[in-house]
């Protein structure tokens, strides 16, 4: 447990019967958790749990479980997860609201139950090879065990090189899973049973009579997930980018707070003096002129995304795929620093709400061509884009008959993306990890477009990288033993995003249009119809080749010899050469990648 102390304030508690044993270490960031427990054991029923878990629904299921209030504690959320189980069994997960992974040992029957959250906000690693099974909230905790083997799993490794994030269980080490999102998990025997509890599918269709409608339950629903994120016991704070996605959380935590007589709202921003592409401070300004909000900077080009590298290697156990994870690595220290222990973060806006650009491509398919080049043209003006491109890529290339698409990618002069990639690996790995038989899959080539924005909507609301950022995010706030809360992954608020209608996504060219029109009164106009958003790829490069350029080449002269075998070193010297001529992520993107890849190979010695 003590590879895992940095994810608890409490003392760590240990259960052990035979061959079953439980650890838990606690950050108690509300007032139930005060009074947790865990290891939890439910003695009338022989079971005993542990869970990182926080529930949003609590009074809902302590009602439907008629749990009794036996002294004046709070009932914490451990006993409801507990009687949850012995209610609904398996099933219970689909029950609960809020972020969680937990574990319930039955020693009557001997089988362990996990289960992890909808989005996967909470993590869940397991290790299993033969009738060892272990589970942790991070790798390191399972590592730390001297049965846990280091092995690497080189078809993670070539799925990385490709940026294939689509694996939902397998990591970088062989015989080590993660669980995955919305699934339940039974051990018996020594053998693993694995059902989903919980898919995007199950969002039904929402039709209501007007657009002020579908405005007001947008807002209910989101001022209620971000109301259920806000009960902390500690500062709470918010990141605030002058994005439409933070500065909407900051606005509406910092309303709640001001209501109930908390203390201000601390917000966490990073500012570019240096690169003014990337620099939102006027629109952060406008957010703060709301009131209510106590604002903390971060200069993010003074730093570079390899700064802090060995200490955020470190706590992702594994290479990630985050360039701009520095940032966010500097903002948890802040907000450390300022003795914040709840973060709100607006991540993934973007997925959840969806900017329905999709509906270009159902306005084509029903041949509604004035609405479709109306639409188009006003995306374009409204985000600073190319009516030629909306229409290209949403109108034009979904109708492009399979047999045609290489004639169409060949006339806007791509290089197929196999022979890009295949020219920058190791000829032997490539052969041991089939790469040319996966390429397609890997690489995406094929993947028929959506034709419909419930269709592209289900897709990327589905899609691997979401529990992958999660993923990285948590362990990276975890090293500050910081909690960080997302509104925009509340089941409740995805499930009604998904289930709105296509205009309400786009309309009048205006994408994300149902969240603008909802949020009149708790955002400033200058954030709530603001075209676009900055781009945070300039400060990248501009701090790569300022910051790491120099430690990067004097990490892959050293370490070529580990490194490779999995990659060609001339295309990494070539694409560093290229970079140092005129700076560009084609040519940051795979340097990057290998020399995190040495870093971690070496730490695998």
């Amino acid at each position: 447990m003590e590879a895992l102390a940095h994810r608890g304030s409490s003392p760590v508690n240990c259960w052990v019967d035979g061959s079953a044993a439980f650890g838990s270490s606690l950050l108690r960031t509300t007032r139930e958790s005060h009074f947790e427990q865990a290891p939890l054991r439910d003695a009338a029923n022989d079971r005993v749990m542990t869970a990182d878990a926080r529930l949003d629904n609590r009074d809902e299921l302590i009602a439907r479980l008629q749990i009794p209030q036996r002294s004046p504690d709070p009932i914490t959320d451990g006993q409801i997860i507990l009687a949850s189980y012995e209610k609904w069994g398996p099933q219970c997960p689909e029950k609960l609201l809020g972020d969680f992974a937990f574990a319930i040992w039955d020693r009557s029957d001997k089988t362990l139950f996990c289960a992890r959250d909808h989005f996967g906000v909470r993590p869940f690693y397991y290790y299993k090879h033969h009738d060892l099974f272990l589970f942790a909230s991070e790798i390191k905790g399972l590592l730390a065990m001297p049965e846990a083997q280091r092995l690497v799993n080189e078809d993670r490794v070539l799925e990385y090189l490709a940026g294939y994030a689509e694996d939902l269980q397998h990591t970088f080490y062989q015989r080590i899973f993660k669980l995955p999102p919305a699934h339940s998990m039974m051990v018996r025997d020594g053998e693993i049973s694995m059902q989903p509890y919980w898919s995007v599918e199950a969002a039904q269709d929402i039709r209501l009579s007007s657009d002020a409608e579908y405005a007001e339950a947008f807002r209910s629903i989101f001022l209620q997930a971000v109301h259920s994120r806000s009960r902390a016991n500690t500062p709470l704070g918010s990141t605030l980018s002058g994005g439409l996605d933070s500065s909407s959380i900051a606005c509406a935590a910092s309303q709640y707070l001001q209501k109930d007589g908390r203390e201000p709202l601390q917000t966490f921003s990073v500012v570019f003096d240096d690169v003014p592409k990337s620099d939102e401070r006027d629109y952060m300004r406008a957010a703060l002129d709301m009131g209510g909000m106590e604002p903390h900077k971060v200069h993010g080009d003074r730093i570079g995304p390899f700064s802090n590298i060995d200490q955020m290697l470190s706590a992702q156990d594994q290479p990630f795929t985050g360039p701009n994870l520095f940032l966010h690595w500097a903002m948890y220290a802040a907000a450390k620093t300022a003795g914040v222990g709840v973060l709100l973060d607006g991540l993934d806006g973007d997925t959840t709400v969806s900017h329905g650009v999709s509906r270009l491509t159902e306005l084509a398919r029903a041949m509604r061509w004035p609405t479709l080049l109306r639409e188009a043209k006003g995306v374009a003006r409204n985000l600073n884009g190319s009516t030629r491109t909306l229409i290209a890529t949403q109108a034009v290339y979904p109708f492009v008959p399979k047999a045609m698409l290489g004639v169409w990618k060949a006339a806007r002069r791509r290089q197929p993306p196999a022979s890009v990639l295949s020219a920058c690996l190791n000829a032997d790995f490539q052969t041991r990890t089939r790469f040319h038989e996966r390429s397609n899959v890997l690489l995406g080539v094929g993947r028929r477009p959506c034709l419909t924005e419930k269709e592209s909507h289900h897709y990327r609301m589905s899609r691997g990288i979401v529990p992958h950022v999660l993923e990285i995010t948590d362990h990276a706030s975890a090293a500050f033993s910081l909690e960080v809360r997302y509104p925009f992954f509340d089941r409740r608020l995805v499930e009604f995003c998904l289930g709105v209608p296509p205009d309400q996504k786009l309309r009048d060219g205006w994408t994300r249009w149902i969240m603008r029109k909802a949020m009149t009164g708790v955002l400033p106009e200058q954030i709530q119809w603001r075209g676009g958003k900055s781009d945070l790829g300039h400060n990248f490069l501009h701090t790569f080749a300022a910051f790491d350029i120099q430690r990067i080449e004097a990490m892959l002269a050293s370490d070529g010899n580990s490194l490779s075998q999995y990659v060609n070193m001339s295309s990494i010297r070539s694409s560093l050469d290229r970079f140092a001529i005129q700076p560009s992520w084609e040519d940051a993107e795979l340097p990057l990648k290998a020399s995190l890849l040495a870093l971690w190979l070496q730490k695998m010695t």
